[in-house]
């Protein structure tokens, strides 16, 4: 039986992070999946991205946010619609290494998972 594609999505802002951030993570991603999966990037600056990494713009978010920035550009992954996703989304930090299949995170029959401290 073939499985579904999924999405696996990371968010690039700023210029903490330059784009071969992205391209690891997209080769770690292609190197630790068995099944077919597309790789998003949304960000502002897609220059340098591995051809394979779709670029999409960093959504807005309609909310007023004062002090530094902590991150909350990721709350728009909650949007009802995101671009041309469907079904499920692997959201990760473009700063990790993966060191084995993520195929088992796909299999989750919950809604939304989120995992902190994932190490702990």
């Amino acid at each position: 039986m073939e499985k579904e594609i999924v999405n696996v999505l990371c968010m690039k802002w700023g210029t903490k992070y330059p784009a071969d951030y992205v391209n690891k993570l997209y080769s770690m991603v292609a190197r630790n999946m068995s099944r077919p999966f597309r790789f998003i990037c949304l960000t502002e600056d897609g220059v340098g991205t591995h051809e394979n990494v779709e670029v999409f713009p960093l959504p807005e978010l309609s909310v007023d946010l004062a002090g530094p920035e902590r991150g909350w550009n990721k709350l728009a992954v909650f949007a009802e619609t995101l671009y041309d996703l469907k079904g499920k989304v692997l959201c990760l930090d473009l700063d990790l290494i993966i060191t084995g299949s993520l195929d088992d995170l796909f299999d989750y029959p919950g809604e939304v998972m989120i995992i902190k401290d994932w190490i702990k």
